[in-house]
């Protein structure tokens, strides 16, 4: 798809007259027609349409990395204006999944099979030999497969085994992620790639590694005895279980990913970015505009929005004085309060900074009973104050943040179905009455995970978190859609009907705006150590380290305490806070069986 370039007339790549108009008549007409795709680019290689363009989205990794964005650098002819490239991953997932009303995964057959993801295809065996499908067809009859393009042979290959090696063209496959892997995924089959490749599936999420088997060399016969031990050897259950529990959550992310069908994808992607470009224009053009309140919405780029309390104002203060100095332009930041009462309050009461400018008064009680009505209004004022937000980024009060280097990230990611953050993927439900974290069955009905129970829909931790434009809008949306049901005023008898706290009440949204089709959400989860959840460095897990963007659980103090080290160094520098760390109690669980935390803490604490 094509996106027309400001100030040009591009000539239609299939000939005769031009029939170009700007990108923000295609977005308000529903057309498609916005961005042109590498594929198309390719097809054209001595034209080089890019100086025609604002954008291209790349399926591969030649032009972008992976899920990245970046300009279009040296392919773009000298002088002309350079494109974005947006990469556009053009996988689906159609595998049986656990929850959501689709199919539950059917008892395994087998334990083993072995897929070519070509017929040049080979892997690692014994003795430094490769395994051809020819050899293995021999070794472990009607068990191996061979990429034919087709879902039938892939779910053949993988909807019946525990286990799958994925053998592949040289130590690793040209995309980053074949279709391969997500089926397997998808239909519940443990994939074992080679170790070349498992290497670089940290790229894709967080925990994909974990849920992959990396091998060097295999021999069928020997490999089935061995994977054949570890189902069934009582000795091996923890690492089954390990491996089953990150199986099921990479289900998910995929399902979240890929689930939407691919042309609507690429249509809602080239739409998005489309309302990007007019936002871009609408920005130019407001630079003649008159007036400040005007000037400052139109410019506004991404939005800090942080939830804080009426009588928070020490910690608001310490941020205003500390790292909101270095938000950069195009950037703004709102604190956000609830009314003092039920039924309202006098403008002001209980706030020591009540005619601060970048403090909000949403008409939510100031409850946490009401915290998911506080923080769902939040959302739609900012989706209403600010229609041109690329990034909003929701923080609690008591974060200390680095900006600089979050917002640099951001800049190069796609801003469509975009949500950055600290993930939590098997929070259980509390159905207890008494807990702060209760849920009633009309909050959220009881969901029966084969293997966890009764727990939420994978969501991103509030103490904070990146969304890009659209998926606001979805959400936004989605909680238009739950007053119009509930019929109630926003109290907190409304409060007791919807999911808490906020950050599963969140997920529980997106999950159902997967569930029906209407969205596509590219969790990133990659991140992870660079957060600390206590402002602490001898923490066991998630401390501070020297590559920190992120510390919660901060007091004013020690937030001036870190701002006194990182206002000496450049924005994108992270010198060492250690002088500010405070000794921590860190939470035990209450049950003597468990053992202490085990995982390979360098992926945390790095």
């Amino acid at each position: 798809m094509c996106l027309s370039a400001r100030g040009h007339e591009r000539p239609p790549l299939g000939g005769g007259p031009p029939r170009w108009r700007l990108c923000r008549s295609l977005v308000a007409w529903r057309v498609a027609g916005c961005f042109i795709t590498s594929s198309t680019w390719e097809r054209e290689p001595s034209k080089r349409w890019a100086h025609f363009f604002d954008g291209v989205l790349s399926e591969t990794e030649h032009f972008v990395r992976f899920f990245s964005a970046s300009t279009g650098g040296d392919v773009v002819p000298r002088g002309a204006e350079r494109p974005w490239i947006f990469h556009f991953d053009p996988l689906e997932y159609i595998g049986e999944t656990v929850l959501g009303g689709h199919t539950i995964i059917g008892p395994k057959r087998h334990y083993l099979s072995i897929f070519f993801t070509s017929a040049d295809a080979a892997c690692d065996g014994k003795n430094k030999s490769q395994w051809t499908f020819e050899e293995t067809s021999q070794a472990l009859p009607g068990h191996v497969y061979v990429e034919d393009g087709t879902l039938e042979t892939r779910r053949d290959a993988f909807v019946n085994y525990h286990f799958s090696v994925i053998c592949m063209a040289g130590a690793a496959p040209a995309s980053l992620l074949p279709q391969a892997v997500v089926d397997a995924v998808g239909f519940g089959c443990h994939p074992l790639v080679p170790t070349a490749y498992h290497e670089r599936l940290q790229r894709v999420f967080f925990h994909l590694p974990d849920a992959v088997q990396p091998f060097i060399r295999m021999h069928p016969l020997i490999l089935e005895t061995y994977l054949d031990d570890m189902y069934n050897n009582p000795e091996k259950n923890d690492a089954m279980y390990y491996k089953q529990t990150f199986l099921f959550l990479m289900m998910d992310l995929f399902r979240y990913r890929y689930r939407q069908d691919r042309s609507l994808r690429l249509k809602s992607f080239a739409c998005a970015l489309c309302h990007q470009r007019a936002g871009a224009d609408a920005r130019d053009e407001a630079v003649s505009v008159d007036t400040d309140e005007a000037l400052s919405a139109a410019h506004i780029i991404t939005a800090f929005c942080l939830m804080s309390r009426r009588s928070g104002h020490a910690l608001r203060e310490a941020i205003r004085k500390t790292w909101a100095q270095r938000l950069g332009p195009g950037s703004t930041l709102r604190f956000f309060v609830g009314r003092q009462a039920e039924g309202g309050a006098v403008a002001g009461a209980g706030l020591v900074d009540w005619d601060a400018e970048d403090l909000v008064t949403l008409d939510a009680p100031e409850s946490y009973e009401a915290v998911t009505l506080k923080a769902m209004s939040m959302l739609h004022w900012a989706r209403e104050h600010f229609p041109r937000l690329r990034y909003l980024i929701r923080a609690d009060d008591d974060v200390y943040l680095r900006p600089a280097p979050l917002l640099r990230q951001l800049h190069r990611r796609p801003p469509v179905g975009y949500l950055w953050g600290n993930f939590d993927s098997g929070s259980t439900v509390v159905r207890d009455e008494t807990h702060p974290h209760y849920n009633s069955e009309e909050q959220l009905p009881i969901r029966d995970h084969p293997m966890f129970g009764d727990i939420f829909p994978p969501y991103v931790r509030g103490h904070l978190w990146a969304m890009s434009h659209d998926l606001l809008t979805h959400v936004a949306d989605w909680w238009a859609e739950q007053l119009d049901a509930l019929g109630e005023a926003v109290s907190l008898e409304l409060a007791k009907r919807l999911p808490h706290p906020d950050d599963p009440a969140l997920g529980v949204a997106i999950a159902q705006l997967v569930d029906r089709g209407l969205l596509s959400v590219a969790v990133d989860d990659r991140d992870l150590n660079h957060f600390a959840l206590n402002p602490s460095c001898n923490a066991t897990y998630l401390n501070i380290h020297n590559r920190t963007w992120v510390v919660h659980h901060v007091t004013p103090q020690a937030m001036e305490c870190f701002w006194s080290i990182d206002e000496q160094f450049d924005p994108l520098e992270l010198p060492d806070l250690c002088a500010c760390s405070m000794e921590v109690v860190e939470e035990k669980s209450g049950n003597e069986d468990d053992d202490d935390f085990d995982y390979p803490r360098h992926r945390f604490n790095e």
